[in-house]
């Protein structure tokens, strides 16, 4: 069969899929394609056709796009004429006035039929049918457009009843021919009251000819229709099946962008209720992996994503993860962990951003740049702690409380609202333009670092009263990075170098004694920022990430990231950075490594332009996005009993063999080769990053995939009722036309009931099988009563 895009259509249906327009559309439809012009008019055609030979209405709304690949758009572009069913509802559709525009852009206004459905010609065509663009010149000999309005023609199917209306439709097929096939109406009009006479005349003249003839028009034209029928029945599927890998790779931009329930809102939008009906295999697959039945390559997946109307400024988790605050300048939204709104925080009549942090687990400390104040999310008081005269800056110190930095003045304030401490900094420093370039907590102590970019001063203070341990104006050319940790204060000094050679020593001081414990100079020049865990000192520079031992400051490696670092946390046991690449690092000791693929479980988010880390959790903010996605830790939701076995015990000897010495086997860029366990097929692995399931007798190609595996064996599973390909630490669940619809661990058979499914450390462990229809229940009662954003369904075309 041709693709869809190669098929020629006579006209294209566009019509709202209502019950009425749907009816009339419908009716239209199959009288058209039933239509037989009089043999006394084929010589007025001019391309020499019968009859309509094929008309284009889609079954399914289905959404149009701008790809030209677009099956909907292919077929207005191949059809001659558009075929308008015009009601009151017709115009509010954007999706109908996107298949008039799409035509247009090919085809002459001419070529547009109007049907009028219901209602009056004025609410019901749409405005672009009702004028033209018209060339006029003016008294100068300029030339100029002007818009001239018409009063379109339409044929009239409107009727008090379903009689009426199937009435109006034979006349209006009359009126649809003329204009398609160039012909007069009343010459057709004519001609078809002629062929009704004769009909007549025949009945009663000779019935038994009559019905002899009935019979075999009828049943020319039952397997006529009946043709057809399967005709569109299977370009109907086609469609359908080519939309489903549309809304497959797509819910795959979703996932990867960290909106899992938006992934799996689309692809149970394309996948069938029961597996009775059939489906598409590329949806299916995702479904599985993005339900996490049989975990996946990545250590984190998807979970709640925190949304906002605007691109995210900024964001706070709890040191718990039960609340996270987001802020996109508008607005601030504080969530529970599950995603539920418990506040929202705006500013209307300021002109100042309201801006905050959450402060321990009970409390909101927020600024709306008149007011400092406090929120208690157990009784949702709202308190005023002080005045202000300006914005305000926020900062987690630890210990159930926050710093806040607003007036040239640091505010301590813990989670039941109380204010612990007040410095201030103006006083101290004689200056009333500092701001605080960067702060650091650890060990019950607080750091700032305050700059006018001449002046540079370090305060070091208790955090819980505000006492002062320690001050240090430092001579720096640039603002001035630190970081607390293992009880010192490390900072880093930069002196601004004639030849564009900047030199930065980075200092250790044990706050308040004066001295420090060591100093060193880095490779690459000026500090960017500073970070101290486990032993270990992080300083980001042109060069890279420098990492030192926190202890002596001897250089342990400097690492190179793709790109900038844009962020660092510390994330349990050891740092992660995330750069301006997309990519994700974490520490292990004194290296690091690149992790990317294990946090984030496929591309699709883009960039990554902030990364937070809280209980087991990441909650990341991807560059330009509107929301906060949290990554939790993948957990398989099959609770199966592990057991020690015998790797080769279940896995057997490689049962690889050589092909090439078969002469009628072509094994060109051929690596490896199996037979099935039951010795029907040959599974086969190329050098060209293919797989292919071949017949094992007479080596026809079955079934082709995209992998870059090393194949183990292919079985037979009593549990799936199909072939299972088992590669190394992934297996595919194929179903029976040989489609993968499941990816696993590595499976090892079948075993009282279960999959037995092994991983690359050895270990296996018994497994259910969740079958299609289970899987859909899984997958209904997640989303429940979910739905995506207006904005997402319609950019993704769901």
């Amino acid at each position: 069969m041709n693709e869809p895009k190669d098929i020629h259509y006579d006209a294209f249906i566009s019509y709202r899929h209502s019950e009425l327009d749907s009816f009339v559309a419908s009716n239209l439809h199959k009288k058209l394609e039933s239509f037989k012009l009089p043999k006394s008019v084929l010589s007025k055609v001019k391309n020499g056709k019968t009859g309509i030979e094929r008309i284009f209405r889609d079954v399914d709304e289905l959404p149009l796009s701008d790809n030209l690949s677009d099956p909907i758009t292919n077929a207005l572009n191949n059809s001659d004429y558009l075929i308008t069913i015009c009601s009151p509802r017709y115009p509010q559709s954007k999706w109908c006035l996107k298949e008039i525009e799409t035509f247009l852009e090919s085809h002459p206004r001419d070529h547009i039929l109007m049907v009028l459905a219901e209602g009056e010609p004025i609410e019901s065509f749409p405005e672009i049918l009702t004028y033209e663009q018209i060339k006029v010149t003016d008294e100068n000999g300029n030339e100029r457009f002007e818009r001239k309005d018409i009063e379109p023609l339409a044929a009239d199917t409107r009727g008090s009843d379903k009689k009426e209306i199937r009435k109006a439709i034979d006349i209006t097929v009359l009126k649809l021919c003329a204009a398609m096939f160039g012909l007069n109406y009343d010459d057709l009009k004519q001609r078809h009251r002629e062929a009704r006479m004769r009909k007549l005349m025949t009945v009663f003249g000779i019935a038994g000819a009559f019905l002899l003839c009935f019979a075999i028009v009828v049943t020319g034209m039952l397997i006529k229709i009946s043709t057809q029928s399967r005709i569109i029945s299977s370009q109907y599927s086609e469609l359908k099946d080519k939309y489903a890998d549309t809304i497959a790779d797509r819910a795959a931009e979703l996932y990867g962008s960290g909106r899992r329930m938006d992934a799996i809102y689309a692809l149970r939008s394309v996948l069938p209720g029961d597996d009775s009906e059939e489906y598409n295999a590329n949806a299916l697959r995702e479904l599985y992996t993005y339900m996490g039945v049989y975990g996946g390559s990545a250590d984190y997946v998807p979970g709640n994503v925190y949304e906002m109307d605007s691109e995210v400024y900024d964001y706070y988790v709890s040191e718990s993860g039960e609340y996270i605050l987001v802020n996109d300048l508008l607005c601030m939204r504080l969530f529970d962990r599950s995603g539920r709104l418990i506040r929202e925080f705006k500013n209307e009549d300021s002109v100042y951003f309201t801006e905050g942090i959450i402060c321990g687990e009970k409390g909101v400390l927020y600024s709306n740049g008149e007011e400092l104040r406090f929120y208690s999310i157990d009784d949702s008081e709202d308190i005023l702690i002080t005045e202000l005269e300006g914005g305000c800056s926020f900062y987690d110190i630890g210990a159930d409380a926050a710093l806040a930095y607003g007036g040239a003045e640091v505010t301590a304030v813990d989670d039941s609202g109380t204010v612990l401490f007040s410095i201030d900094v103006a006083d101290k420093y004689k200056s009333s333009d500092l701001i605080i370039f960067q702060s650091d907590s650890d060990g019950g102590k607080i750091a700032c670092s305050f700059s006018n970019y001449s002046d540079h001063y370090l305060l070091v203070a208790d955090a819980y009263t505000g006492d002062i341990i320690d001050s240090i104006q430092a001579s720096s050319d640039y603002n001035v990075p630190l970081c607390l940790g293992d009880e010192y204060l490390y900072y880093a000094v930069t002196e601004y170098g004639e030849n564009g050679e900047d030199k930065c020593m980075i200092h250790a001081t044990r706050p308040g004694s004066g001295t420090d414990r060591f100093c060193v100079e880095t490779d690459g020049g000026m500090v960017y920022d500073l970070w101290e865990n486990n032993g270990y000192l992080y300083a980001y520079t042109i060069s890279g990430l420098e990492v030192y031992s926190s202890e002596n400051g001897k250089e342990i490696t400097v690492f190179s990231p793709y790109g900038e670092i844009t962020c660092g946390i510390d994330a349990f046991d050891g740092m992660v950075f995330a750069d301006s690449s997309g990519k994700v690092y974490k520490s292990y000791e004194d290296q690091i490594y690149e992790v990317t693929d294990s946090i984030l479980p496929k591309e699709g988010g883009g960039k990554i332009a902030r990364i937070e880390f809280s209980r087991g959790s990441y909650y990341i903010h991807f560059e330009r996005a509107d929301y906060v996605s949290a990554y939790h830790a993948n957990v398989i939701t099959d609770d199966g009993e592990y057991f020690d076995a015998d790797y080769d015990e279940l896995f057997g000897e490689d049962a690889t063999f050589d092909l090439e010495e078969d002469p009628d086997f072509n094994s060109l860029l051929l690596d490896q080769a199996v037979y099935s366990e039951d010795g029907e097929y040959i599974a086969a692995s190329y050098s060209n990053h293919t797989v292919k399931i071949l017949d094992a007798g007479t080596y026809e190609c079955i079934a082709s995939y995209d992998l870059d595996r090393y194949i183990l064996s292919l079985k037979y599973s009593e549990i799936t009722k199909s072939y299972i390909l088992v590669c190394d630490e992934t297996s595919y669940v194929l179903d029976n036309d040989f489609k993968i619809i499941c990816d696993m661990g590595m499976y090892a058979g079948d075993g009282d009931g279960c999959l037995i499914i092994g991983d690359v450390d050895g270990a296996f462990r018994l497994a259910e099988w969740t079958g299609y229809n289970e899987l859909i229940l899984m997958a209904d009662e997640l989303l429940g009563d979910y739905k995506p954003r207006d904005s997402i369904l319609d950019k993704y075309g769901i």
